[in-house]
């Protein structure tokens, strides 16, 4: 199979190849001197090639970050069955970074081959190798994908559990990588959870915003492709936000204006022919969502970002969904063209 290793340059990625001067070994270090806009093909190490232009497209395939941990295997098998599913190409890439921790040895690049080539071997099994690329990136992971996946039918990466509130001093690599794509994101989580009311089911989450209609739509095709029941929830703020048990926190059930937004939002949306149930709730969002997904095929969720702060290109809302949900969750960064 054709090794693509693509040399994707920051400023940042730039300043820390030059800190691997000639005494380095070549460790952490692409092959060749490629610089930015530039990539390597090959199928071994001493056989690349440098290439100029663009890296190769990877326009309608299935992207799939690779890293060896649990929840990567997970995001791995996801996509290895939507691509052979929808009958696109399968497109694995891993990041090797260039520099580690103060202190430490740099990870060879030989250890990141064997992460990408035990993952191209599995894929290949089901798939079979002429539909299924690899690409080794070097540099920062968020960085390599959003290139990667520009033109990508959609993107399966893992995550690492709950990071909602250390996300405010460091923010974790899954919400980098889902803020920084071009096309859909599903995330999969580290522990699957108890089923909820709507088990089996694909759920989309809905509050009257463009991308939440995004999702809606978006769950709606993926529903129609794999015949599987699809449930919209919305879930409305309670007049009295002290309202509730706030131990047990289940939502009531949506009155008329929950109702009618529900209503208003399916009619505008494009849900190509699918059949659907309403589901409308009175509560907080992040438990009400939970509690809908819990034990669902996918929960849909649009990314509602305000543009400020850490993590600005995502809602709050979309922050707890990827962190706490126990199925797998797709980010919807806005109307899908």
């Amino acid at each position: 199979m054709t090794r693509t290793r693509l040399a994707i340059r920051t400023v940042h990625d730039d300043a820390a190849l030059d800190k691997l001067g000639p005494d380095s070994g070549g460790a952490g270090q692409p092959p060749g001197e490629a610089k930015s806009g530039h990539w390597h093909s090959g199928t071994s190490p001493s056989s690349l090639g440098e290439h100029s232009g663009p890296a190769p497209s990877t326009a309608g395939s299935v992207v799939v970050g690779i890293d060896g941990s649990p929840t990567s295997r997970a995001a791995l098998r996801w996509a290895t069955r939507e691509a052979e599913h929808l009958g696109t190409p399968l497109t694995l890439c891993h990041t090797h970074s260039v520099i580690g921790l103060a202190g430490t040895r740099r990870v060879p690049a030989s250890l990141s081959e064997d992460v990408l080539d035990r993952a191209v071997a599995t894929a290949s099994g089901h798939l079979g190798p002429e539909r299924v690329g690899a690409i080794l990136g070097y540099g920062d992971p968020a960085r390599v994908l959003a290139q990667v996946s520009k033109d990508a039918r959609l993107l399966s990466i893992g995550t690492h559990g709950y990071f909602a509130h250390g996300a405010s001093l460091f923010e974790p690599l899954s919400m980098r990588i889902i803020s920084s794509a071009p096309c859909p994101v599903v995330v999969h989580p580290v522990l699957a959870g108890p089923s909820g009311p709507f088990a089996g089911s694909v759920v989309a989450g809905v509050d009257g915003s463009a991308t939440a209609r995004a999702a809606l739509e978006f769950a709606a095709a993926h529903a129609l492709a794999h015949g599987l029941p699809l449930v919209a929830v919305h879930i409305a703020q309670p007049a009295d936000p002290w309202a509730g048990n706030p131990l047990l926190d289940e939502p009531a059930p949506g009155g008329a204006d929950a109702e009618a937004l529900l209503a208003a939002e399916l009619a505008l949306a494009a849900l190509a022919g699918s059949e659907f149930t309403p589901a409308s709730f009175t509560g907080r969002a992040v438990p009400g969502l939970l509690r809908a997904a819990a034990g669902a095929v996918l929960l849909v969720i649009g990314a509602r970002g305000s543009g400020s702060g850490l993590l600005g290109h995502l809602g709050s809302v979309a922050q707890h969904m990827i962190g706490n949900a126990t199925c797998p969750v797709a980010v919807i960064p806005g109307p899908m063209a």
